[in-house]
């Protein structure tokens, strides 16, 4: 966990909705005011409905200058890491509807050199069943990442990486099969993949912020960010676009991915029996899609991350609706931030939290007292997902303080700002804390993960 020391965030609404003409509209900006005022998240969203755009909203910066922060607003870019995993399925699945490509045919046939380039198919790297290398596994990744890398030079990578299991065993996300994907489609259509999505999705839809990173305008796109230790934002270098490809180099706005998505389950950019098998998620993915339940609602899309920033698109059919959110700095995680927003527009009833910070008495404080260890499993009642082991014991101690209680942790005490609802902030550790008294269980959040942990009897 990190030290951050927050400061409030300039956030701008966007016009995309007059006031009281969505009915969800107040009370979303009331919930992404309480974020701003919270410095909890910088990014975009965008919310459609029956293919028409409902809800646009922008908080935080685009980047930061000296300390100076500019606002970012709608026309604001970012990259959207693995959520290009989408287009890649599409552009993949228009390919194997003009019969270029089978999708059960063996990736031997462009890809000879790969480990068990007989057994694994196209079909197998959509759904994420090829067992290949993931070359962000290579060990000095982190050190090269930012270089230029010809396509050689990351297929070598995933071939020298060999095969973690047998193509079909199993599901395991793995940006190298989007990847050599990306390099199929260039082979095939004998030009670099900007260009192919350019002609086959952008142009068609009328996408005008959506392009390969490194081919648009940098002065529009954000930088992303991450706490550092002095408690400032640090910006994060990026990756370089030669790296990420069909896999995770896009860059793009939320309102051109809710209008792709629109565009796709409107069966405009693949055939109905294409986007059923996309949907279909009986191997334990699709292609391309995996399930999303939020409310009630069933839906599809994909969520990604790339250096400091997080993306995600996601339609639901019933409803005919679509929602993206980018971030390029944020301590919420983007799912969380998901689940309350579409919990607002699905369920009316339904209250986003206000996080107004408040001020607690030593009797209020008790029942968060005592000492708090890192458990497997997840509470029994908790709206969070994705829960993680942490890899090596996590010890909070809780202790009474003035107006909040203190967290001490590593022989340090921080300050917990009380947000309402058990709900706390440590600016310091850049973390959320939701505590459940009544159950002893609590759930520390950062930008990507949530832990569980309970308190020690």
């Amino acid at each position: 966990m990190r030290t951050l020391c927050l400061t409030v965030l300039a956030f701008a609404a966007a016009s995309a909705h007059a006031a009281g003409a969505w009915a969800p509209a107040a009370k979303l900006d009331a919930y992404f005011d309480a974020l701003a005022r919270n410095d909890l998240s910088s990014g975009s969203i965008a919310i459609s409905e029956n293919g028409e755009l409902r809800y646009q909203r922008v908080i935080g910066f685009a980047r930061i200058h000296d300390g100076r922060r500019d606002d970012a607003d709608v026309v604001t870019r970012y990259r959207i890491g693995t959520v290009t995993q989408l287009f890649t399925a599409v552009l993949t699945m228009q390919l194997a509807e003009k019969a270029s490509i089978m999708l059960d045919g063996p990736v031997a046939e462009f890809f000879p050199d790969l480990p068990k380039a007989l057994k694994i198919t196209y079909r197998d790297l959509l759904e994420h069943r090829s067992g290949l290398a993931d070359y962000t596994d290579e060990p000095a990744f982190t050190a090269w990442r930012t270089e230029p890398r010809t396509h050689v030079q990351m297929l070598e990578f995933i071939t020298q990486g060999g095969t973690s299991f047998e193509a079909r065993e199993r599901v395991e996300e793995n940006p190298g099969n989007y990847l050599v994907l990306g390099y199929l489609l260039e082979k095939v259509y004998e030009r670099p993949y900007d260009q192919i999505l350019k002609r086959q999705i952008v142009d068609k839809l009328g996408l005008q912020r959506t392009y390969m990173a490194g081919t648009g305008s940098a002065a529009l796109e954000s930088v992303s960010y991450q706490p550092k230790l002095d408690g400032s934002w640090g910006a994060v270098p990026d990756s370089d676009p030669s790296i990420h490809g069909g896999a995770a180099g896009v860059v793009s706005t939320p309102a051109d991915l809710v209008r792709f998505m629109d565009a796709l389950f409107a069966g405009r950019l693949v055939s109905a029996d294409s986007l059923s098998s996309m949907r279909n998620q009986d191997g334990g993915s699709g292609l391309g899609l995996w399930s999303y339940e939020v409310a009630g609602q069933s839906g599809f899309g994909q969520r990604g991350r790339i250096d400091g920033f997080r993306a995600c698109v996601y339609h639901f059919p019933q409803r005919k609706l679509s929602i993206a959110v980018t971030t390029n700095a944020s301590l919420l995680p983007i799912d969380e931030l998901v689940d309350e927003v579409l919990d607002t527009v699905f369920d009316r009833r339904h209250q986003p939290p206000a996080m107004t910070p408040i001020k607690l008495t030593a009797s209020q404080q008790a029942e968060y007292l005592g000492t708090w260890h890192s458990e497997a499993g997840n509470p029994r009642d908790s709206p969070f997902r994705r829960f993680r082991v942490p890899g090596h014991p996590v010890d909070m101690r809780i202790l009474a303080g003035t107006d909040a209680p203190v967290l001490r942790t590593l022989d340090r005490p921080y300050v917990l700002v009380p947000l309402g609802d058990d709900e706390f902030l440590s600016r310091e550790q850049g973390i959320l804390l939701r505590f459940y008294p009544r159950t002893g269980e609590l759930v520390v959040r950062d930008a990507d993960q949530a832990y569980y942990l309970r308190r020690s009897r």
